[in-house]
């Protein structure tokens, strides 16, 4: 090796136990697998994983095509593998999606790719937002004099973007005119969006429960069937719990992280076929709706592309945002 990659690989690989110096001892050629993934891009090389990651990798692409080695450098998915590693599918099907390439990729996208809203959309005009983003729960805003306030939310299908510790008893009270709001329990998180599940909703299920869950915002009113923030006698916007703009209830993902939650959404996705497709529920109507499953059995909906009145002869692009993704309780 040159100066420069012993350098390298002494950096990598410094302080070996005997273990794992028994795995280039065993196997040199790891060494050569080693040179075609250490020169890139920081960020993307095997710096990012841990030593025993490292070999994990090494073994796992063993061997691969150029045009493999290329589509992972090229394609910043060393970082994508080491997701999969820290976040595993079900034990039957890990070690074969971890070590495939297209399933870094569409990893990758589930991260990355942006749906972008029409600019008249009702809730959210205009808006970029990756499947991450939906999960999370999206705020309708509404401006107000060049700020802008919550006023609802769409999406929503994860317990770890739920704020609030414990549900909350809602306490309604009433406004001059009659407007109904909910202005107490006041949130005990500090954070820029605040959410909490409202007591007596959860019905629980096996990685999922059905809840209903409600973000902090600002009270609206409608005027000629324009809706407009209901102000206060100084002028000052009303703090009240809004719900779920599209909905009153939600199926969230329970028990998982963000990272875990996005790779069994991407092993769903990955494994979709054509039989998959759901018509929509009302006859006459079009949908883009695929059942998907988790790799722990979980069912998923999960919206792809056009919508389509007669079943698919064509899966939709592995490059296409996804519309939704709904974990259902069954």
């Amino acid at each position: 090796m040159e100066i420069s990659k012993k350098e390298k690989f002494l950096s990598d690989f410094s302080n070996l136990s005997d273990t794992h110096f028994a795995n280039f001892v065993e196997n040199p050629n790891l060494i050569k697998e080693w040179e075609k993934y250490s020169f890139v891009s920081t960020g993307n090389d095997l710096s990012i994983l841990s030593r025993e990651q490292k070999f994990k990798f090494l073994k796992a692409y063993e061997n691969s095509t150029q045009l493999t080695v290329d589509r992972i450098k090229n394609g910043g998915l060393i970082k994508y593998y080491k997701i999969v590693d820290e976040n595993p599918l079900n034990a039957i099907v890990h070690n074969s999606h971890i070590k495939n390439v297209d399933f870094l990729e569409d990893l990758r996208n589930t991260f990355t790719v942006k749906k972008q809203y029409p600019v008249d959309h009702v809730h959210h005009p205009g808006l970029q937002e990756t499947i991450a983003n939906h999960v999370k729960g999206s705020p309708v805003m509404l401006n107000h004099n060049g700020n802008d306030y919550i006023i609802g939310f769409t999406g929503m299908h994860a317990d770890y973007a739920v704020t609030e510790l414990n549900p909350i008893t809602l306490i309604e009270a009433t406004l001059p005119g009659g407007k109904k709001y909910y202005p107490t329990p006041l949130p005990t998180v500090n954070a820029n969006i605040q959410t909490a599940i409202k007591d007596g909703t959860e019905i629980p299920g096996v990685g999922v429960k059905d809840c209903e869950v409600w973000m902090w915002g600002y009270v609206t009113k409608k005027v000629d069937g324009v809706e407009s923030l209901y102000l206060d006698i100084n002028g000052s916007p009303i703090k009240t719990w809004v719900k779920k703009s599209n909905s009153n209830k939600t199926t969230i993902f329970t028990g998982m992280n963000e990272d875990k939650v996005l790779v069994e959404i991407t092993y769903a996705r990955h494994n979709l076929t054509l039989s998959d497709w759901i018509p929509h529920r009302s006859p006459g109507r079009p949908s883009n709706t695929w059942q998907g499953w988790s790799s722990e059995g979980v069912e998923l909906h999960i919206c792809i592309g056009l919508e389509l009145m007669n079943p698919p002869t064509i899966m939709p692009s592995r490059a296409l945002p996804y519309g939704t993704v709904i974990p259902k309780n069954n």
